[in-house]
């Protein structure tokens, strides 16, 4: 039987960590695509916080899992019935539960979405989760042990041992414990190096696209990391695979042909649940989602 003195001890450090201030980015030269990404996902408002918070409860629930032995889905599922409303410790953190009362009968709605379904007034709030149809498919514990480094020679392997801590919350793998095939891989080789105009469609359709989907969705990334090494040689050392997930660059890549091998990639921010049940790793939503459109 887990007991509630058990999370309570476990946040007993978590005001002090939420103290603490990630440096700015620097981990990639000014005008690379990388940079330009990453600003691009820059974290605003209180997104930060909310990630640390969401920090403190995912150690929560990987703790509990290792004590416990737990599988995958008993802690990720499981232990959602330690909330905001069953512990008065995860009550002092939750960022959902400070909100201000509703005015019922206001004339507009609210700029960041609070309120506006007066039964539940986080819904559609920006910088609260998404919200998940199925629930989510991270790596298996047992097979995410090692991590290849790019690469002096390709047995050259680092151990990232917080891969051991749980599986609830870090990048998935093939079904068969192998790493998934490099997203680089797949860009070029399923990308026609031919360019054919559409008779049909103008570059509009892509682009009204992008704006439903940016007025609707923004999820904001890690900063002060590097993912990679210097002049994005092989992934960094150390790696911090809660933050990173670089993508491998071929060394037979058409483009760059070797001279880079590593592409950095920054892991979005993680958000706790409404909530703030523990639980499996979740995303946050910068902005609010209620359109009329």
């Amino acid at each position: 039987m887990i007991f509630f003195c058990v999370i309570d001890r476990i946040f007993v450090d978590a005001p002090a960590a939420a103290a603490s201030k990630p440096s700015d980015v620097d981990n990639e030269e000014e005008g690379d695509p990388e940079s330009l990404h990453l600003r691009f996902n820059i974290p605003v408002g209180n997104s930060l916080s909310i990630d640390r918070t969401a920090n403190d409860l995912q150690k929560t629930a990987e703790g509990i899992k290792e004590q416990k032995k737990l599988s995958d889905k008993e802690a990720g599922i499981g232990l959602r019935m330690f909330d905001s409303d069953s512990s008065q410790s995860i009550n002092r953190l939750c960022p959902w539960t400070k909100l201000t009362r509703c005015v019922r009968n206001a004339k507009y709605r609210t700029m960041d979405g609070t309120c506006n379904n007066l039964k539940n007034i986080t819904y559609g709030q920006a910088g609260t989760p998404y919200q998940r149809i199925l629930t989510p498919q991270y790596a298996r514990k047992d097979i995410t042990t090692l991590r290849m480094q790019l690469y002096s020679s390709p047995q050259t392997y680092a151990m990232v041992s917080s891969y051991l801590a749980g599986s609830i919350s870090l990048p998935r793998r093939s079904v068969t414990g192998a790493e998934l095939p490099s997203a680089r891989l797949l860009s070029v080789g399923m990308t026609a190096e031919s360019n054919v105009a559409d008779n049909i469609h103008t570059l509009m359709v892509m682009q009204m696209g992008q704006f439903v989907d940016h007025d609707l969705t923004s999820t904001p990334t890690a900063v002060g990391e590097s993912c990679c090494g210097r002049g994005g040689r092989g992934f960094a050392s150390p790696l911090d695979p809660d933050k990173c997930f670089p993508i491998e660059i071929p060394r037979e890549d058409p483009f760059w042909q070797g001279r880079k091998t590593c592409m950095s990639f920054l892991r979005s921010l993680s958000s706790p649940g409404l909530k703030c049940e523990i639980e499996f790793r979740q995303q946050v939503n910068s902005v609010h989602q209620i359109r009329i459109l």
